[in-house]
């Protein structure tokens, strides 16, 4: 079920990001801790140096290449043989990433 809200969010495009050196501060595990749209699921992003995986408590169920930089982080996933973007904004402490729906993912 979370495959299909994320596809259903991977709606925003616009200008690539240059700044891959930012997504340094991204690596490792983000779990979802706040999900306006129901109650919590065990849902997660595990960022690597080019690539970012999402899962759940079945495992990972895709992976995407992403950008960053020091506000946003973009996800550029294939979805179906079609790529879908997901821009998130990251807080400026690096604790906390929201994508456009208002869940909220905190670094674990």
């Amino acid at each position: 079920m979370r495959l299909v809200s994320l596809a259903l969010s991977l709606l925003l495009a616009g200008a690539p990001l240059s700044l891959q050196a930012e997504g340094t501060a991204l690596h490792g595990t983000w779990r979802l801790t706040h999900d306006p749209d129901g109650p919590l699921v065990e849902d997660w992003m595990r960022f690597g140096a080019v690539a970012v995986e999402l899962g759940n408590a079945k495992g990972v169920y895709i992976t995407c290449p992403y950008e960053a930089t020091r506000r946003s982080v973009r996800l550029r996933c294939q979805v179906r043989g079609q790529e879908k973007q997901l821009m998130m904004i990251v807080k400026s402490d690096f604790r906390e990433l929201v994508n456009p729906s208002g869940a909220v993912y905190t670094r674990q």
